[in-house]
C-alpha cells in the first residue's frame, strides 16, 4: 500500500469542484446565487460557446470588499452562516462555501468588485486556483466574475462537455428558474452576441412567465394561491390544451430556492391526471413558502434537491389545495379540451349501461351510426366508404375470412422466439386461417395452424405507418406542403437554442420556420405526410415534443422521432371499432413490415399462443 499523504490544497479544491461545478450551467447557478445573496436587481449574463469559452456575470449587487476578496475565492468561506445551527434555518440560495473556490480550481477567473461602502474598486485574477494578480481600480458598485476556458486543466472533464446548444440550453433553463422565482430582479442572458433572455424586473411571475413563454402560454394561465397550516403557496399553473411531452417546463421555488422534490411534482400531476386524464405534463410555476425547519437543502452538493420533513402532508396539501383550483376553473370556462373530457366520460357511462342491458336491435342499429365502414390507406388515415380512393394506393383488403398468408417465409431476426413461441415445435410454417374478431376492441384475434395470435391493433398500426412513412423519406419520394396560415410558436430560451442547432435538419425533412420576433417563429411549411384536422395544435405539439427530446444530435434519429410520434398520432386506438376488412388489412399490412413483432417504439405487437399450450390450460394431454 502506497504511504498515506495528505493532498494538495490545489488537487483537493478540483476534487471539490468535481461535486460544484459539474457543466457550465452550474458556474452560471451559483455566481447568480451569490448576486442575488448580495441583493442584487439587476444581473447580466454573458456566455460563450454555450459557456465553455465564457461565463460572465455581472450585478448591482453589494459586492465584496477588497480586503476580503482573495478569502471570498478560498475553500470553505462564506458570509451566510455563522455556526452548524443556521443550516436548520436557511434564507440564502448560496452558503456552503465551496462555489467561488471550485470554480476557480478548473478555470481562469478575474473578478471586479468594488463594495456599496468602498470608493474604490479591487481587481482579482486567477489561474486554475492560483492567484496570480491583484490591483486597485474604478468601478461601479457590485460584482463582475469572469469565467474562462472552464475545465483547461481537466481535459477529461471538458470531453464529455455537451454540444453548444445543450450546454447552452442548460444555462437558459437556471436563468429561467431564477428569474420565475425573483420576479423583482430583472435577468438577461447574451449568448454569442444575440440577447436571448430578458425579464422586466417588475416583481410580477406574471410578466416574467410573458417575457420567456409569451402570449400562449399567458393566455392560459390559472392562478394558485392558497394558506393551509404550515404552507403557504402562489403562483400559476395552466389550462390542460397547454402541456408539453417532458417535466422541463415545471418549476418550483421553497423559500425562494429553485428546487426538485418528487412530493411537490406528484402533488400537482395527480391533481390534472385525476380531473383530466392527460398523459402529458402541465406547464407549474409555484413558490411555497414555509418555516425553513421543514426543508433540508443540504442533502446535495448542488443544492437542486431538497428533503421535507413534512413531505406527504405537503403533497397531499397542495394536491388538494390545486385540485379544487381547477374544478372551478373548469367549471366557469368553456375551454373545449374541458368538453372533450365531458364528452369522453360521457361515452364510458353509455358503454357500460349498453353492457348491463343488452339488446341487440339497438347495439347493431348503433354500430351501423356510429361505426360507419371505412378502410386504412397506406399512411394510415382513415377513409370513409363514400370518399374517392384509389384502390390501387390504398391496398384495401376485402372481408374475405378464409385467406391464409405464410408469416415465416420472411427473415425476422429472433422473431417468434421473441413472441412466445415455443422453440421446440415443428419447423412447420405458421399459416394465419382466419380473422376471428376484436377482442375488447384492443386486439386483433388471428387464428393459426399452430393456435391462436393476439395482435394489439394499435402497436400493429403503428410499425405499418412508421414503415411506410420512412419508406417514403427514405426513397426521397416526400414533399413539403405551404401551409395557408402559418403556426405561431412562442418558444423560450432554452427552446430557440435547440431550434437553432437541428432547424437544417427540419428544412431536410420538409419543415419552413422563419424567426419574426424575440422569441416568436412561424411553421409556413410542413412535411406532405403530415396531416391532421386540427393542423395547429399537432404541428404546435410535433415541434415542441423534437425541441424536448433529447435525440437532437444526429439527422436519423431526429427523422426517427419524427416519423415515431407522427405513428403513434396517426394510428387506430384502443377502444376503436375495426371492421373486418380494416382487421384483414393490418394484418396483411404487419407482415410485410420490417418486424413485425415489435412497434417503433419496441412495444410488443403479437401474443402467440399455440394450441399445445392451450389444451394444457384445460388438461388435455391426449
Amino acid at each position: 500500500m502506497a504511504k498515506i499523504k495528505k493532498l494538495s490544497e490545489q488537487i483537493a479544491n478540483q476534487i471539490s469542484a468535481g461535486e460544484v461545478v459539474e457543466r457550465p450551467a452550474s458556474v452560471v447557478k451559483e455566481l447568480i446565487e451569490n448576486s442575488l445573496d448580495a441583493s442584487a436587481d439587476k444581473i447580466e449574463i454573458v456566455i460563450e460557446n454555450g459557456g465553455k469559452d465564457l461565463i460572465q456575470v455581472i450585478d448591482n449587487g453589494k459586492g465584496i470588499r477588497s480586503n476580503q476578496i482573495e478569502l471570498a475565492f478560498s475553500r470553505y468561506a462564506t458570509s451566510k452562516i455563522e455556526d452548524v445551527n443556521d443550516l436548520y434555518s436557511l434564507r440564502t440560495l448560496g452558503f456552503r462555501g465551496e462555489a467561488l473556490a471550485s470554480i476557480a480550481a478548473v478555470a481562469k477567473v478575474i473578478a471586479k468588485s468594488c463594495h456599496k461602502e468602498e470608493k474604490e474598486g479591487v481587481k482579482l485574477v486567477l489561474n486554475g486556483g492560483e492567484i496570480i494578480e491583484k490591483e486597485t481600480i474604478g468601478y461601479n458598485k457590485g460584482l463582475e466574475i469572469t469565467v474562462k476556458d472552464l475545465f483547461f486543466n481537466t481535459p477529461a472533464r471538458y470531453k464529455y462537455l455537451k454540444k453548444t446548444s445543450t450546454e447552452a440550453a442548460h444555462i437558459s433553463r437556471i436563468i429561467t428558474a431564477a428569474a420565475l422565482a425573483r420576479p423583482d430582479v430583472k435577468f438577461t442572458l447574451d449568448h454569442n452576441g444575440n440577447r436571448t433572455i430578458t425579464t422586466p424586473g417588475s416583481k410580477s411571475l406574471k410578466d416574467v412567465i410573458y417575457s420567456i413563454y409569451g402570449e400562449n402560454v399567458f393566455d392560459k394561465l390559472i392562478s394558485v394561491e392558497f394558506k393551509d397550516n404550515f404552507i403557504e403557496v402562489s403562483g400559476f399553473v395552466v389550462e390542460p390544451d397547454i402541456m408539453r411531452s417532458s417535466r422541463q417546463h415545471q418549476y418550483y421555488f421553497v423559500n425562494g430556492r429553485p428546487v426538485y422534490n418528487k412530493f411537490l411534482r406528484l402533488s400537482v400531476e395527480e391533481a390534472y391526471k385525476e380531473l383530466f386524464g392527460i398523459k402529458k405534463y402541465p406547464l407549474i410555476f409555484l413558490n411555497i413558502d414555509l418555516n425553513p425547519i421543514l426543508v433540508d437543502v443540504n442533502v446535495h452538493p448542488t443544492k437542486r434537491e431538497v428533503k421535507f420533513s413534512r413531505g406527504k402532508d405537503i403533497k397531499k396539501t397542495i394536491k388538494s389545495n390545486v385540485k379544487n383550483i381547477l374544478i372551478k376553473n373548469k367549471e366557469k370556462t368553456s375551454d373545449s379540451s374541458f368538453n372533450k373530457q365531458k364528452s369522453s366520460n360521457s361515452f364510458k357511462k353509455n358503454r357500460n349501461q349498453a353492457k348491463s342491458k343488452p339488446n341487440n336491435k339497438d347495439k347493431n342499429l348503433k354500430r351501423e351510426v356510429e361505426y360507419l365502414p371505412s378502410r386504412l390507406n397506406l399512411t394510415g388515415d382513415i377513409i370513409k366508404e363514400n370518399e374517392n380512393i384509389d384502390e390501387d394506393e390504398s391496398r384495401t383488403v376485402q372481408a374475405d375470412l378464409s385467406y391464409s398468408k405464410n408469416v415465416n417465409n420472411r427473415d425476422y431476426p429472433d422473431s417468434l422466439d421473441e413472441v412466445d413461441q415455443d422453440s421446440n415445435e415443428d419447423n412447420e410454417d405458421l399459416e394465419i386461417r382466419n380473422i376471428l374478431g376484436q377482442l375488447h376492441r384492443l386486439f386483433i384475434i388471428a387464428e393459426t395452424n399452430q393456435g391462436v395470435l393476439l395482435i394489439d391493433q394499435h402497436n400493429a398500426h403503428e410499425r405499418i405507418i412508421y414503415d411506410n412513412l420512412k419508406a417514403k423519406i427514405n426513397s426521397k419520394s416526400n414533399n413539403s406542403r405551404m401551409l395557408l396560415t402559418p403556426i405561431q410558436l412562442n418558444l423560450n430560451a432554452q427552446e430557440k437554442e435547440i431550434l437553432i442547432e437541428i432547424k437544417d435538419e427540419l428544412n431536410g425533412l420538409g419543415f419552413e420556420i422563419d424567426e419574426f420576433g424575440p422569441s416568436k417563429y412561424a411553421v409556413t411549411s410542413v412535411p406532405d405526410f403530415i396531416k391532421d384536422k386540427n393542423p395547429e395544435e399537432s404541428i404546435s405539439d410535433l415541434i415542441n415534443h423534437l425541441l424536448e427530446t433529447a435525440k437532437v444530435a444526429k439527422n436519423n434519429e431526429l427523422v426517427d422521432e419524427l416519423l415515431m410520434y407522427n405513428s403513434c398520432r396517426k394510428a387506430v386506438k384502443e377502444g376503436k371499432y375495426l371492421s373486418n376488412s380494416e382487421m384483414e388489412k393490418i394484418v396483411d399490412d404487419l407482415f410485410d413490415t420490417s418486424n413485425p413483432f415489435y412497434c417503433p417504439h419496441y412495444r410488443p405487437i403479437i401474443i402467440n399462443l399455440s394450441i399445445d399450450e392451450l389444451k394444457q390450460k384445460v388438461e388435455r394431454y391426449d
